[in-house]
């Protein structure tokens, strides 16, 4: 990684002077006025906490089924990773089919599948229903091998594709992969999956907590929840109650959304996710050239194991992204990074302005299969989308208001699915393991890239 030093002056200026929280926040549709913090008691169906794509995404799906709903956010909509992300709309799940193989019959494996297709259909379905604007740009997805065990994987990759669907993707050869798609002589070949694409995350999660709120879901912004109790239900009694800074909720159930952002609140949930930061670097618009580089416009990731992954914006800015190893994503070292980066792969962009840099966290599980599961009998939660999220999120916040409206067949199948857990020491919930967490982040990603360069 640079050092700080080696930060090119014009980049290390704009990255302590830039105003902009990223090139989202700067563009997005206008934002709808902040909805108060819960003040005193209330009782409600469902309580839902965290207003990013998956909390929305159920609390929309119970609004819709006539429950009532208090949907408890934080900060404000949209604010951590699902505003933030790279907006990349895949279908499937960031780890492939083999996890769900190795614990699954194959009758759940294919409907295992189907549901990683469902979440680009779920998604296009509502921004048409809901009329949600998010500027999305249904071109595909393209996975980018830059050696030649990249390669490999894609063929792999395409014939388990070819077990389990989705129908359509092609293997392409360098020479299509480049002409067709990312025009970089780093490009040695690509797989295309013509499902999904990509799109303003921020405005298509804004959008989705408007639909709840219009279906009736009452939306508390700056209100964290500070913990809850469970208790067993019976006529009158309600099964959870949550507790936020200057009120509490009683609730026949508590779903709880806020993937990374929940660390802290609830410890347990930490065992089975990895704390990534993620950044992205936004240049100025790149005119014709954009088209030059990006023939396809579709949402890009490559095999790597510190992986990037990019798009062009509506207005032809080239939005590049990548793990970031600091704790702090605006540190000019990781804007170094990410741009040296973007530029091996288009040298063309070697002068090219950096106009915005943003990022936070993301929640890795270690087989990058989301985990869905209970706290008790009431309390559900899905988390550790592993950079799938935009697609998945919504899906996840859908079966979670089906379980919830009693039809928990395809929630329980993915609760199903083990996942390799982290000693409770080991928690980023814990203070020691928050002070470590940069050093030691720091180090993976280097044995990490050092794996990548040499194949």
């Amino acid at each position: 990684m640079s050092r700080p030093a080696s930060v090119p002056a014009p980049l290390r200026a704009l990255i302590t002077a830039s105003a902009a929280d990223s090139w989202y926040v700067e563009t997005a549709r206008p934002a709808p006025p902040p909805t108060p913090p819960l003040d005193g008691s209330a009782r409600c169906d469902v309580v839902v906490v965290g207003g990013g794509i998956t909390g929305c995404s159920a609390a929309l799906e119970l609004a819709e089924r006539g429950l009532s709903v208090r949907l408890l956010e934080a900060r404000r909509v949209g604010f951590a990773a699902s505003g933030r992300n790279g907006g990349q709309v895949h279908s499937g799940f960031g780890g492939g089919m083999s996890h769900a193989e190795r614990h699954l019959p194959p009758a759940d494996v294919a409907r295992v599948r189907a549901l990683g297709t469902a979440a680009v259909h779920l998604l296009e379905a509502r921004l048409a229903r809901h009329r949600i604007a998010c500027d999305y740009q249904p071109s595909g997805t393209l996975l980018l091998a830059v050696n030649p065990g990249h390669r490999r994987g894609l063929t792999a990759l395409a014939e388990e594709m070819d077990r389990h669907g989705p129908a359509g993707h092609t293997l392409w050869e360098a020479e299509e992969a480049r002409a067709r798609g990312v025009n970089s002589r780093r490009v040695l070949g690509a797989l295309h999956d013509p499902l999904g694409g990509h799109l303003q995350p921020l405005d298509y999660t804004r959008g989705l907590a408007r639909a709840a709120v219009e279906a009736g879901a009452v939306l508390h912004e700056d209100c964290p929840m500070l913990g809850f109790e469970s208790a067993p239900s019976g006529p009158g009694r309600p099964a959870v109650t949550v507790h936020t800074p200057d009120g509490r909720l009683d609730a026949d159930w508590l779903l709880l959304c806020g993937n990374a952002e929940l660390w802290g609140q609830v410890p347990s949930l930490a065992r089975a996710t990895l704390p990534a930061g993620s950044a992205i670097l936004a240049t100025e618009p790149l005119g014709p050239l954009a088209k030059e580089l990006m023939p396809g416009d579709h949402a890009v990731a490559d095999m790597r194991r510190i992986l990037s992954y990019f798009r062009l914006s509506p207005d032809g800015r080239m939005l590049f992204g990548g793990r970031a190893a600091r704790a702090e994503v605006r540190h000019p070292a990781v804007a170094a990074r990410l741009r040296q980066t973007m530029i091996d792969y288009f040298p063309q962009l070697a002068e090219a302005r950096i106009s915005h840099v943003w990022g936070g966290n993301v929640a890795l599980t270690g087989d990058r299969f989301p985990e869905f599961g209970r706290l008790g009998p009431r309390v559900l939660f899905a988390h550790g989308y592993s950079g799938h999220g935009v697609a998945l999120a919504g899906l996840a916040g859908d079966l979670l208001g089906e379980a919830v409206a009693g039809d928990a067949t395809d929630f329980e199948l993915l609760a199903r699915l083990p996942h390799p857990r982290l000693p409770a020491w080991a928690t980023p919930a814990l203070p020691a393991i928050r002070a470590t967490r940069p050093g030691v982040i720091a180090l993976a990603v280097l044995w990490l890239g050092l794996r990548d360069r040499l194949g």
